[in-house]
């Protein structure tokens, strides 16, 4: 058998240099609007932070699913950002211009096969926090390039998160970190060379 990280993704050694600098950092989460990708934890640690009066700004980033009885009700996602609570901004064909303005880039998943958006943030030399489970494992070194935190645990998120708002050192350094693990890791040209290295294998039986 073998194990392949992906479908591999794109690394911009120049990506950094383009990444806006926020007055007031950004914590972004990329997913399907589902309960179990933790879109309720995440708004409570963004609840907790605002009643510490911790300056951020809580972002989420993708659409509703109607065939999907975890999905969250539009109307649910439409009262946080009417409240100015967390911005939704729903479906976006440019990962790559939601990177760019991305601090800190959050996955609180109850379970994962390998997140892609968590792939795409180490890729883009963001630090990560995420749910101590299977796949953000995969991605995620706990002190290293990010926090891993218990599944629902809003306390323990916001307390991670917290951590990288007020140490844009530590963010910088875990920045740097994903970007080694996505290089060594997940890049294209490593995964596709894999990939034709088991074909030929497989051919060279026959």
């Amino acid at each position: 058998t073998c194990v392949i990280n992906g479908a591999g993704v794109e690394i911009d050694k120049n990506f950094l240099k383009k990444k806006r600098k926020n007055k007031i950092p950004k914590v972004m989460l990329v997913a399907r609007m589902l309960k179990d990708k933790g879109i309720y934890e995440f708004f409570e640690a963004f609840q907790i932070l605002k009643d510490k009066q911790i300056k951020c700004q809580f972002v989420l980033v993708g659409d509703i699913d109607p065939l999907n009885p975890a999905s969250l009700e539009r109307s649910t996602l439409e009262k946080w950002q009417e409240a100015k609570e967390i911005e939704w901004l729903g479906w976006i064909d440019d990962v790559e211009k939601v990177l760019l303005e991305t601090d800190i880039l959050c996955l609180p998943s109850y379970r994962e096969g390998l997140p892609k958006s968590l792939v795409e943030g180490a890729a883009a030399g963001i630090p990560l926090v995420a749910t101590d489970t299977v796949g953000c494992r995969e991605v995620v070194i706990h002190k290293q390039n990010g926090f891993l935190v218990p599944v629902k645990d809003p306390v323990s998120l916001a307390e991670a998160i917290q951590k990288l708002i007020l140490n844009s050192s530590l963010r910088k350094l875990m920045g740097i970190e994903s970007f080694k693990m996505a290089t060594s890791k997940f890049s294209s040209s490593k995964i596709n060379a894999l990939t034709l290295k088991v074909y030929n294998e497989l051919c060279l039986k026959d």
